[in-house]
């Protein structure tokens, strides 16, 4: 027969018993009103409940999901996370040449994080950067991002701009290549 199409029985209450009577040794007959109590009132994470009686945290979801406890929202345990200091110090990262950095306040910020260049020239030009507008690295340097190396263009001026520098950066090219040709010509 080919793979993927063989059909389970479903489990006998019998078996289904036997699975719960397997695991409930690792929970010490905890029950439905202790894990509440663990877990609405003291703040634990399933996380911690799963430390705390030396189980995986699958094994906690699940017993929470078969005693039919209700669980947190993910904002809801992100806000406790928050609260009770769990996530490490935010780090700035690159993502595609830009730095960003850690300004969960800043108004334009992405999941808390801002990039480093408007950042840089919002706070010293005391403006924010209109739709339609970039900011763009006079040096080419994306992580440069002094305020004497940033300057506001609209999208049409930074594309005329862009497309100069690529013309003349072509130019250049062609003329190494033909300086190198007739280097070698001239060489032999």
């Amino acid at each position: 027969m080919p793979l993927g199409i063989y059909k389970h029985k479903p489990l006998s209450e019998n078996t289904k018993l036997k699975i719960g009577n397997a695991n409930s040794w690792k929970m010490g007959n905890v029950s439905s009103l202790e894990l509440s109590t663990l877990y609405w009132k003291e703040s634990l994470s399933l996380f911690d409940i799963a430390e705390k009686f030396d189980i995986t945290a699958t094994t906690v979801c699940r017993w929470f999901k078969r005693l039919k406890i209700s669980t947190r929202t993910i904002s809801d345990a992100n806000k406790l996370a928050r609260k009770q200091n769990k996530y490490p110090e935010a780090k700035d990262y690159i993502s595609q040449g830009y730095k960003w950095i850690h300004k969960p306040d800043y108004y334009r910020n992405h999941r808390g994080y801002v990039q480093e260049h408007i950042y840089n020239w919002e706070e010293y030009h005391k403006i924010k950067v209109k739709k339609g507008f970039i900011i763009h690295h006079l040096d080419g340097n994306k992580l440069n991002n002094e305020i004497n190396n940033l300057i506001l263009l609209s999208r049409r001026e930074h594309f005329l701009l862009e497309r100069k520098i690529i013309f003349l950066i072509r130019a250049m090219k062609s003329k190494e290549a033909k300086l190198c040709l007739h280097y070698l010509i001239a060489k032999k």
